[in-house]
């Protein structure tokens, strides 16, 4: 048998009308990834090797289900203010379902300062510039 050589041609991405992941239809294509949807952990874990640390952190309990969502305020990007924890880049908020737990994985990240924990819908979440988690 002898080996015949298959040419493979490189098929074009759609363009027109194409909306990326996460993106919802009226947003410009690629919006949705720009838009600042937390800071991952490992990040995170990154940025508090290269001498970063978290300079604050509000907690959201949700009221369905009595997760807590931590919103932390870092060293390196100040000026975002509070951001909530993301498990990977452009993910919603990681939630804990276990206080003690939330706690140690702060202090995992060099965090021993105060924690503060506000119901879901409190006002002054909006005051700090806290939305509701996604």
């Amino acid at each position: 048998m002898g080996s015949a050589a298959i040419e493979v041609l490189p098929e074009p991405l759609p363009t027109a009308g194409f909306v990326p992941y996460g993106a919802t239809t009226t947003e410009v294509v690629g919006e949705s990834l720009l838009r600042d949807r937390g800071t991952s952990l490992a990040d995170m874990a990154g940025h508090i090797a290269a001498g970063g640390h978290l300079v604050r952190v509000v907690v959201v309990e949700l009221a369905a289900t009595g997760d807590y969502v931590p919103h932390i305020r870092c060293s390196w990007q100040p000026e975002l203010g509070y951001r909530p924890i993301a498990m990977r880049r452009h993910e919603g908020s990681r939630s804990w379902s276990d206080f003690r737990a939330l706690r140690r994985a702060l202090v995992g990240l060099g965090y021993t300062g105060p924690v503060v924990v506000y119901p879901e819908g409190h006002p002054r979440l909006a005051c700090l510039g806290i939305g509701t988690p996604d």
